[in-house]
């Protein structure tokens, strides 16, 4: 198996990894705010809506690592934990 470098200048890569950071705080904001709405206006049809933007976050999620590949899901994942470990040290 020939191994290819990890382009991160293109634009491909670059809209993956903005869908990646995208589809967490998206889905989880909006299903949040989707659940306060039917509980303040006691319709269901909210929490409809938080159901499919819960499942639009994972078509997000998957076409993001899909635009990355393997090696950008894995230089991702290098960043974050750079960037959690480095907070918990201060």
């Amino acid at each position: 198996m020939r191994k290819t470098s990890l382009n991160k200048s293109g634009l491909q890569f670059k809209i993956g990894i903005v869908l990646l950071i995208l589809s967490f705080p998206v889905a989880y904001g909006l299903i949040f705010l989707f659940g306060i709405l039917s509980i303040k206006t006691a319709n269901s049809k909210w929490l409809w809506w938080s159901g499919k933007v819960y499942a639009i976050s994972w078509v997000l999620l998957g076409f993001s690592v899909l635009l990355i590949g393997k090696q950008g899901v894995s230089w991702f994942k290098k960043q974050m934990k750079m960037l959690f470990q480095n907070k918990n040290i201060r």
